[in-house]
């Protein structure tokens, strides 16, 4: 997700609207450089030492939201309500209607970062049914990306670069990259996620808000409050 921000924090007009010298030393976007893991983690310990999430503990989505609001950017969290894995509908709609929805709305004000109908041409990402429609963070020229979403379920977590709906089923895919799944060269695999594949008892999203970074004169105690919002 870091690496995906970086170059898009660095062209965005909204990267002005917090001065580079507000930023930490360690924020990658004063160098336009994706960090090391090395540097995440000393970036990480001294978010903490600052105050955003005291508590100091590795769980995923809170922490990477943590760093990237002591960074300067607008990090949101929300979260699947449980209690959804019992219905008949299905483990999570409502998380998966909502990434779906994310994707689909930036790609409108992006003024179509990708073309919603995928012409006979085009390979998508299932496998080459045509009956798709696809809103994801893949760019044409001109057109500007949507910041990946992070999605965490216990033990794990994945990189969410879109969303395909196939319209002969009905049905909504999420586009993911998979720390687990990776090609030759160490490569991440491409790979489709259906609501039926949502089966643990709860998932955590986290975004980045549509302004990227914080207004400079939001207060550093709003930034250190991390809060989720729950989707019905």
């Amino acid at each position: 997700m870091i690496s995906a921000l970086t170059p898009l924090v660095r062209t965005r007009d909204s990267a002005g609207s917090l001065p580079p010298t507000t930023l930490p030393a360690s924020a990658p976007w004063r160098s336009g450089k994706v960090p090391s893991v090395l540097l995440i983690q000393r970036a990480l310990e001294e978010a903490w030492s600052c105050g955003f999430d005291p508590e100091s503990t590795w769980i995923g989505a809170i922490d990477a939201a943590a760093l990237l609001r002591f960074w300067g950017i607008e990090a949101r969290l929300v979260d699947s309500d449980p209690r959804q894995s019992a219905q008949r509908c299905g483990p999570h709609p409502a998380i998966l209607a909502w990434i779906w929805d994310y994707f689909e709305k930036r790609c409108v004000r992006a003024s179509g970062c990708v073309a919603c109908r995928i012409d006979a041409a085009t390979e998508p990402a299932s496998r080459g049914d045509t009956e798709v429609e696809r809103a994801t963070t893949m760019t044409g020229k001109g057109r500007e990306p949507i910041p990946p979403l992070f999605l965490q379920y216990a033990g794990h977590s994945m990189t969410v670069i879109g969303a395909e709906l196939n319209t002969a089923l009905e049905e909504v895919q999420l586009v993911i990259l998979d720390p687990n799944r990776r090609r030759h060269a160490g490569r991440l695999h491409l790979d489709l996620r259906s609501l039926w594949d949502l089966q643990a008892p709860q998932y955590q999203v986290l975004y980045v808000a549509e302004s990227i970074f914080w207004d400079e004169r939001t207060p550093i105690a709003y930034r250190q409050t991390l809060t989720s919002s729950r989707l019905a």
